[in-house]
């Protein structure tokens, strides 16, 4: 069964299909940065990821509140905003001599298990409220 494992980590079927559904949309995006970073075309990596998230923003997250109100709490806004303002800004730092170094890429690689994990071990209980 697809979801045994589910039940043994006691993660939400909900969150395991977000899950794929990110990883799997962005999957593309990794391709297209991996190869762009591997024939020298740096600018094209940097340009995809930061172009990804304003489109997030923008287009999906503006998108879909202009056809229906958005509901959420404090706690999501201030824990999961918090650390994309922290991760956007630390890649302003990274970037501000127009180079990623390797380092840099495991703090950011890093950053993403470490968010990871918190949200997996913390298993916050959100209750949304939706403005109609």
């Amino acid at each position: 069964m697809p979801f045994e494992f589910q039940k043994k980590l006691g993660i939400s079927k909900l969150i395991i299909g977000l899950t794929v559904v990110a990883m799997g949309t962005s999957a593309p995006e990794f391709m297209v940065t991996i190869i762009a970073a591997m024939n020298g075309q740096s600018d094209i990596s940097v340009g995809n990821i930061v172009g990804s998230n304003i489109f997030n923003l923008g287009f999906i997250l503006g998108g879909t509140a202009i056809i229906r109100s958005l509901g959420t709490n404090k706690l999501l806004v201030y824990r999961d905003g918090s650390f994309l303002f922290f991760g956007t800004t630390l890649l302003l730092i990274f970037l501000w001599d127009l180079k990623l170094e390797h380092f840099e890429g495991y703090i950011l690689m890093a950053m993403l298990f470490v968010y990871i994990g918190y949200l997996y071990f913390k298993k916050d209980k959100l209750k949304l409220k939706v403005k109609t």
